[in-house]
Formats: C-alpha cells, sequence, structure tokens
C-alpha cells in the first residue's frame, strides 16, 4: 500500500520521511509493550490477552478506514505495534504450553509461516486493490481470528499457575484428546515446572549479576539484534520500490514482491520441518551466513546504482 500512498494524488498525501515514521512507528508500538505483556500474560492468562488484542487492532484500523490524516495513520501503526508486543509475547507461550515436546518447536515455527501467509496477502490486495479494500480487508481478519480462538481452552501451565486444577486437567485433556485419568503424569509435570519457576524466580538485576543469566541475555540479545539488522523488516516494507529498480520485462515490482514473500513461506516451512531434526543453532548460522552475503550483494547493487552511472536495469 506504501507506494499508493508516495503517488501524486495520494489520498493522504506524505512525504517520504512521513512514510518512513509509518514504518518505524509500528515497531515503537512493539517496543513499549513487548516487556509489560509478560507481566498481563501472567494475569489474564494466554488466550485472554490474545483475544482482547483484536479489540484494539479492530479500533486501529477503524481508524485508518474512517480518517484520512498522517497523524491519525501513525496513531493507527502505533496502537498495531503495541498489539504485535503483546501477541508476540503470549503466542509462542501460549502454542508451546499446549502443545507436546516432540513439536513444539515446529508448531513455533509455524506461526511464523502464518506471519508470511499474512506478508502474501498484504503484497497481492496491496497491489491489486485500493487502500480502502485493503484496509477492510485487514479489519476483517483481525476480528475474524477471535471465532475459532474463542473456542479454545485456555492453556493448562495458567490454570495450574492459579491454582486452579481441576481447569487445568479439562484443558490438558481438551488438547490431548485423552481421559483425565490418562493425564495425571503430564499435570504433575506441569504443576512440578511451575512450581520450580516460582521458587527459582529471580529479580530483574539477577539477569546482570548472574553469570548464567547475563550470559542467556546476551544470547538473546545478540539474536534479537542480527535478525533486526538483516534487514528484513525494510526489505518486505519496502519491497516494491526496491524492486522497481531491478525489474523489467514482463513481471511487475508487484509481482517480484509476491514471488518474495511465497520464497520466504517455503524457507520457513522446510524449517520447521528440518528445527527438530538438526537443531537449532546450525540453522541460526547457516541463517547469518546467507543474509551476510545477500546483504553483500544488495549493498553492492546500490552502490553501484545510486553512486555510478552503470545501468544496472
Amino acid at each position: 500500500v506504501l507506494p499508493q500512498l508516495l503517488k501524486p494524488g495520494s489520498i493522504i498525501p506524505m512525504t517520504s520521511e512521513e512514510s518512513s515514521w509509518i514504518i518505524i512507528c509500528i515497531e515503537i508500538g512493539s517496543a513499549l509493550t513487548s516487556l509489560p505483556a509478560g507481566l498481563v500474560i501472567d494475569k489474564l492468562g494466554r488466550k485472554s490477552t490474545l483475544l482482547l488484542c483484536s479489540i484494539p487492532y479492530a479500533a486501529s484500523w477503524l481508524l485508518t478506514i474512517f480518517t484520512r490524516s498522517v497523524t491519525f495513520l501513525f496513531v493507527s501503526r502505533l496502537i498495531q505495534g503495541c498489539c504485535m508486543g503483546f501477541v508476540a509475547c503470549a503466542s509462542p507461550i501460549y502454542i508451546s504450553e499446549i502443545s507436546q515436546p516432540s513439536i513444539r518447536g515446529m508448531l513455533n515455527t509455524m506461526t511464523m509461516s502464518v506471519w508470511f501467509i499474512g506478508l502474501i496477502m498484504a503484497f497481492v490486495i496491496g497491489s491489486y486493490t485500493s487502500y480502502d479494500t485493503t484496509a477492510y480487508v485487514s479489519l476483517f481478519l483481525s476480528v475474524a481470528y477471535v471465532i475459532p480462538l474463542y473456542f479454545q481452552a485456555e492453556s493448562p501451565y495458567y490454570y495450574v499457575l492459579k491454582h486452579r486444577k481441576a481447569d487445568a486437567t479439562k484443558s490438558l485433556s481438551y488438547f490431548r484428546h485423552a481421559h483425565p485419568s490418562d493425564l495425571k503424569d503430564e499435570i504433575k509435570a506441569i504443576e512440578d515446572y511451575v512450581k520450580d519457576e516460582g521458587s527459582n524466580r529471580s529479580s530483574f538485576s539477577s539477569l546482570f549479576t548472574d553469570p548464567v543469566s547475563f550470559r542467556c541475555l546476551l544470547i538473546m540479545q545478540m539474536l534479537s539484534f542480527t535478525t533486526t539488522f538483516t534487514g528484513i523488516t525494510a526489505t518486505y516494507v519496502y519491497a516494491t520500490e526496491i524492486f522497481s529498480k531491478t525489474s523489467g520485462g514482463s513481471i511487475s515490482p508487484s509481482e517480484y514482491a509476491i514471488i518474495m514473500s511465497v520464497l520466504l513461506l517455503i524457507v520457513n516451512l522446510i524449517t520447521s520441518y528440518v528445527m527438530d531434526k538438526i537443531g537449532r543453532r546450525p540453522l541460526v548460522l547457516v541463517s547469518c551466513i546467507g543474509c551476510f552475503f545477500s546483504n553483500l550483494f544488495a549493498a553492492a547493487f546500490f552502490y553501484v546504482t545510486l553512486k555510478t552511472d552503470i545501468d544496472t536495469s
């Protein structure tokens, strides 16, 4: 949709700098809620948090549809970012707690598959329909997911955390399709896990004073920074504009962007299948090496395109 807004005669006139802030606002919102999200999902529940996020999501898209102001678009994107912070925290925890260990890694990785399916839909709808149509479809999807999620059970771990063993057993029975009497061992394992987590819970300062915790913090931050600085967010946000400088022939920039998002989905599905077989670390190393060379080639291309007179079309 961004290329539509940057065209002359756009329904929401904006500059290139303002379009950059539209992208940044969603990241700011996500950063603001990522820390309190952990407290909220323990207080309200994993499922409840995900359900409640649909309200501000819907409100943000209504704001997008019925306003024609860059300022309100900033607010809309900020709200969406805040929701993303909660969903990004609640979703993997919910999936991990309701799934069996043998498929936990695959299921959590497949949540990214859903993200890439959404990316494909956004490119397709945004490329071939209007700004308003894209917003209406997004509004529908932000509300529609509530229906199947409403009929799912809450996490058994959350119920144990709240000392509701009967509800935890009922929840686990729902997800395992087993009689409660056959789940005594698993319920006991969940209780032991929650008890250990409670007794071993440390203060925030221990992240920096305890060597083991500090090492884990460094690894997590390193992976987060690496993921961010691969440029993947900027790439798919500005994909149409990037490919407009490279594409030619019968394939349009929008179609190149769709192809890119389909490739992302395919690689993610492959990763989901092999993750539990070959491990996380090898995949991270291979991904980092691949990102290094792809960014190197992209940097060389843009240097030649912007700083020289060589024709790259």
